[in-house]
């Protein structure tokens, strides 16, 4: 509806409303990363979205959407926090004809901005949210046996955020500050709904239609406060459960409990509060991973992995003194003595990638003694280093460096029951579960063998080689243990063998791809209400080759996997999942595939890279192995996040 809209001969009725928010699936029309600047589509008037009281339909009439506030440099936001601002909106347009809203955003410098554009660009973060208040809407469709279909012909965008998790349409109306004065009117033609016109009504009909009026908004009212209060008990109820559980290690938790009650935050807030406190608790009380030293520029430099292997093979530390000081240091922190010498997660980060290594190296002048580096950054410089060596921890796993000792994560396995109750009957109690995450140390090793002619090298790029196949190896090993460790013999426990994860199966001798198995993953995913967050898909190569010459339906050239996706979905490829399974008499041939959240598989590391140096085993030709240690684990907070079907024949 593109004309102005006409409201004669309707009631008009006002409710408190306050800032509403829809989401949708990320249209990446163009982003150009030199400028910083991305084109979206922020609203739809196709979308449909359901709210309490019907379905609700944007217009996208020019005398419908008022622009003021997104053309006045409105903020660009990340999950609509205020504080979490990482850009902002340059253009606004609405293309009536389309029915939609469009807008170009630019990013900012910061860390945090290139970061959620670095994910944009590698579709990661897929959804976008627009955060508005509706002044005016209509019934424009009643329906008996449905919700009814309100038209807001009178709405403004107050922000555009990029989203993480996208948003819960049903539960979209704010909840504190200004927002609760803020009215919204309703336009209604009471004669749609089979309600005679007032006219036609005699005097005392009119009075009684007037008190049944007046009881039917009291009844409403009260229902819809008896709803909210029900959502502001759970609230509070889950909010408290948590503090009570890691009560006992953060005495400070129950104040900062109420403060989230009291402003209204969410459980799912406060749950992300209490991870972030839980592990930084560990780590001793300190900020930085306790394998991560603050060195500043000099003390990098001084720093050689060669001269460090050459002295354990040598027997003589005099030159690596300052090594052995370091690798003590982290030892006594972690509490966990070394097999040889631990390299400090500082070390392991600089020079690997000049010109991010550079660039963090410089950051943070001194004026009292030049440049320092900063210790957090230097460790998480080291995960993200990590990270492009792992498919996993590339499509959005948690990280956690520098642990000490075992690490539980709080998890919510049950909600609260509801239950329908009489008017003077009472409400049985229920409380919110909560489960636990336990990683424990489990050992990677590695083996790397290095000439006697490389040993000699003492060129940076032969350092800087060193340090990148042991980061390699590592990756490729917790990637691995991540997709399909088997929780036995020292491994992590992965996806594909964790207990409770969603199966879709093909066949009994297996089945080659077809769109409705590769599909029944997000439902698997979906039923359990955990389609959300870093949602992606994961195979082999050899899969994907299938997808992508596979059609969904015959003869309609539209394949299963196109431009990289599934459904929409990102999808990936690491040689790490299986391609070499068995199903009845297929022979080993199989392939597997994951959907699901990735942001809800996290990965633990303790202390440092530790390294050891084997003269014996290629001692004929006066090569040393050195032998590589790190300890990790994986963990799922949700095993409802992820379904994988482990029968795919791909020839």
């Amino acid at each position: 509806m593109k004309n102005k809209i006409n409201t004669k001969g309707m009631e008009a009725r006002k409710i408190k409303t306050g800032l509403i928010s829809r989401s949708a699936i990320f249209e990446r029309g163009s982003i150009d990363q030199e400028n910083r600047t991305v084109e979206l589509a922020f609203s739809s008037e196709t979308d449909q979205v359901e709210r309490w009281d019907g379905v609700e339909i944007l217009d996208h009439g020019q005398e419908s959407v008022r622009l003021g506030r997104l053309t006045d440099k409105a903020p660009l936001l990340v999950d609509h926090n205020s504080s979490d601002h990482v850009g902002v909106i340059e253009s606004v347009q609405i293309d009536s004809q389309a029915g939609i809203g469009r807008a170009i955003v630019r990013f900012g410098n910061s860390a945090r901005a290139s970061e959620i554009l670095q994910d944009i660009v590698d579709g990661i973060r897929s959804h976008v949210s627009v955060g508005y208040r509706i002044y005016k809407k209509m019934l424009e469709t009643v329906n008996e046996s449905g919700p009814d279909i309100y038209r807001v012909f009178d709405w403004e965008p107050y922000e555009i955020s990029i989203l993480s998790i996208p948003a819960d349409h049903s539960v979209g109306v704010g909840r504190t500050g200004d927002d609760l004065e803020f009215e919204t009117t309703i336009f209604e033609q009471q004669k749609t709904r089979g309600i005679t016109p007032m006219d036609d009504l005699t005097p005392e009909q009119k009075e009684e239609k007037r008190k049944a009026d007046a009881l039917t908004l009291q009844n409403a009212t009260a229902e819809a406060v008896r709803k909210a209060s029900e959502g502001e008990t759970v609230r509070i109820r889950e909010i408290n459960a948590m503090a009570g559980q890691v009560g006992e290690r953060d005495e400070d938790i129950a104040s900062v409990a109420a403060e989230y009650v009291r402003d209204g935050k969410s459980a799912d807030q406060f749950r992300e509060l209490v991870l972030e406190r839980v592990l930084k608790a560990k780590p001793l009380a300190q900020d930085a991973p306790p394998a991560a030293l603050g060195l500043n520029d000099r003390e990098l430099e001084q720093y050689s992995v060669m001269d460090v292997v050459r002295g354990l093979k040598s027997g003589d530390h005099s030159k690596i003194g300052f090594a052995r000081e370091l690798s003590d240091e982290i030892a006594a922190r972690t509490g966990k003595d070394a097999r040889g010498m631990i390299v400090p997660l500082d070390v392991m980060a600089r020079g690997m990638f000049e010109g991010m290594a550079q660039r963090d190296l410089s950051v943070g002048t001194d004026s009292a003694g030049g440049h320092l580096v900063g210790t957090e950054h230097m460790a998480s410089m080291f995960v993200e280093l990590l990270r492009n060596r792992s498919m996993v921890a590339n499509l959005g796993a948690l990280v956690l460096p520098g642990l000490v000792g075992n690490v539980d994560i709080p998890t919510q396995t049950g909600g609260t029951a509801f239950y329908w109750v009489d008017e003077a009957g009472g409400t049985t109690e229920s409380d919110a579960t909560f489960g636990q995450v336990l990683l424990t140390p489990k050992t990677i090793s590695g083996r790397m063998d290095v000439s006697r002619r490389l040993m000699m090298q003492s060129a940076p790029g032969i350092e800087a080689l060193l340090r990148g196949d042991m980061i390699a190896g590592i990756g490729v090993g917790i990637d691995a243990a991540a997709i399909n460790g088997s929780g036995a013999s020292g491994q992590p426990l992965g996806i594909l063998n964790a207990t409770g994860i969603g199966d879709v199966p093909g066949g009994t001798n297996g089945l080659a791809p077809t769109w409705p198995n590769v599909v029944g993953l997000e439902t698997e995913v979906a039923v359990d209400n955990a389609d959300m967050g870093n949602l992606a898909y994961l195979t082999t190569a050899q899969a994907r080759g299938k997808m992508k010459t596979t059609e969904k339906a015959a003869n309609t050239a539209r394949f299963i996997m196109e431009d990289g996706e599934v459904n929409g979905f990102p999808a990936f490829t690491s040689q790490n999942v299986p391609s070499n399974l068995v199903k009845g008499t297929s022979g080993a041939i199989c392939s597997a595939a994951i959907f699901g959240n990735f942001a809800d598989l996290i990965i633990g590391m303790w202390g440092g890279v530790d390294i050891k140096v084997d003269e014996t085993t290629l001692g004929d030709s006066g090569g040393t192995v050195i032998r590589v240690f790190q300890d990790v684990d994986v963990g799922l907070r949700h095993v409802e996040s992820f379904a994988a079907t482990q029968d795919l024949l791909t020839a």
